[in-house]
């Protein structure tokens, strides 16, 4: 009886042409993928103009102006806790190399930061910036589109050649990524003095428009993490110093990991740099969420995946801690205090106490 109720009950609804909810949960883990939607933003002209490229001169000089989407393919990573009913964040990942596959010491931090993972395939350091640039749009643009994306989260990143590109993209798309973290290389808009006497940094783009510097400015976060012993260590540090600082960006740090090289970071490391993209003022606007919102049948919407009741107030120690290291005292002792106040009674409050002391008596 209750195999021919449900029978009719599906009857109906397709009588009535109405569908029943959703069963099936989106694929997680990681996979590859095929896009076939160009983002207006990456067409050559328009992201040519970001930049302030001269597009008949790279035509002259052969770069690469055009690609078919749909021969590009995409490595993306989404962690086993999306089911399409809470809207993740995103990080667009640039490649050095020609494959974009995860590194997979940073997939946890994916998974515990509800990001999703999307990176181009064949955008190595060896393809042309341009190409580079649009493929990260275009993996943005349809990410968005095919999965719950918090548009308030919407990173790019990478390493060395990629992390390079990240850094342009995050200063002249700020309308399509909240932020960045630049890793092991970084550019900037003006030459800045180099190590040597008399020398400048080349600059490889050209300060946006107004509206779009005013928001990579005043919105989004920039993240510039070097090494120790990392080749472009100085250059990194000269783009947070004279470059970013110097210019009034209001939301950006400096990572430099103990003894690292060129190298991608320790997961700690890189976490720290995500904890610092996912901060906002405290006057936030009002959230836009991209992509299908769908509750699976028979999911309840947090799915008992509740974070453990410590989790917010770590996060903001880690912050903390990230301001001390960079010899941000008063922005460390606010954090601080923000976690004794709405945390009480944690172990990060407790630590919280311990360094606002050691701060007060200079030890």
């Amino acid at each position: 009886m209750k195999a021919l109720a449900r029978l009719l009950v599906l009857l109906i609804l397709s009588a009535s042409g109405a569908s029943a909810a959703p069963t099936t949960r989106p694929q997680t883990g990681e996979f590859q993928i095929t896009f076939t939607d160009r983002s207006p933003d990456s067409v050559p002209e328009r992201l040519a103009r970001r930049a302030g490229w001269s597009l008949a001169k790279l035509k002259k000089e052969g770069a690469e102006i055009e690609y078919d989407l749909s021969k590009e393919s995409f490595e993306v990573y989404i962690p086993d806790s999306y089911d399409g009913s809470t809207p993740y964040g995103l990080l667009v990942w640039i490649s050095p190399s020609p494959s974009a596959k995860p590194m997979g010491q940073y997939l946890e931090v994916l998974n515990k930061h509800q990001l999703i993972y999307v990176g181009a395939n064949r955008s190595g350091n060896q393809r042309l910036v341009l190409a580079r640039l649009g493929l990260a749009i275009d993996a943005a643009f349809n990410a968005t589109r095919r999965y719950a994306i918090d548009s308030d989260r919407i990173y790019v990143t990478g390493v060395s050649g990629g992390g390079r590109c990240a850094s342009i993209l995050g200063v002249i798309a700020p309308d399509i990524f909240r932020g960045g973290m630049y890793m092991i290389g970084s550019d900037f808009y003006r030459p800045l003095p180099a190590d040597q006497p008399n020398m400048f940094y080349p600059i490889t783009y050209q300060q946006p428009a107004p509206k779009l510097l005013n928001l990579a400015k005043h919105r989004s976060r920039h993240v510039l993490l070097t090494g120790d012993t990392d080749g472009n260590r100085n250059r990194t540090r000269a783009n947070y110093d004279l470059g970013f600082l110097k210019e009034g960006f209001d939301f950006v740090t400096y990572l430099q990991v103990p003894k690292m090289g060129h190298q991608p970071p320790p997961p700690d490391w890189f976490e720290q740099g995500i904890d610092f993209l996912d901060q906002r003022p405290a006057e936030r606007s009002e959230k836009v969420i991209l992509g299908p919102v769908t509750q699976p049948s028979g999911a309840s919407r947090d799915s008992g995946k509740s974070a453990p009741a410590d989790a917010p107030a770590d996060k903001l120690l880690r912050i903390a801690k990230l301001y001390l290291s960079n010899h941000r005292p008063e922005d460390a002792r606010a954090k601080l205090n923000q976690i004794i106040q709405d945390y009480p009674g944690t172990t990060a409050a407790a630590e919280a106490t311990t360094l606002l002391k050691e701060m007060a008596s200079g030890s």
